[in-house]
């Protein structure tokens, strides 16, 4: 986890984006799966596969 960062995955499958999760101020990740409710997961690798793919870019931004 980056202290003071917000941070977020983006997941993509044929280098087409496909999903994305952030990461929450415990550290753990959330995202939502279509119009299911939100999921939470320790890492984002836990959610690559044949429907999203897997992880293609990390991003971050400074927590204002």
């Amino acid at each position: 986890m980056d202290v003071g960062y917000e941070k977020i995955a983006i997941y993509a499958l044929d280098q087409k984006p496909t999903h994305a999760a952030r990461q929450m101020n415990t550290g753990a990740w959330t995202s939502k799966l279509g119009v299911e409710e939100d999921i939470v997961h320790d890492r984002p690798e836990l959610l690559a596969g044949p429907c999203y793919g897997n992880v293609a870019q990390y991003m971050r931004r400074v927590v204002k």
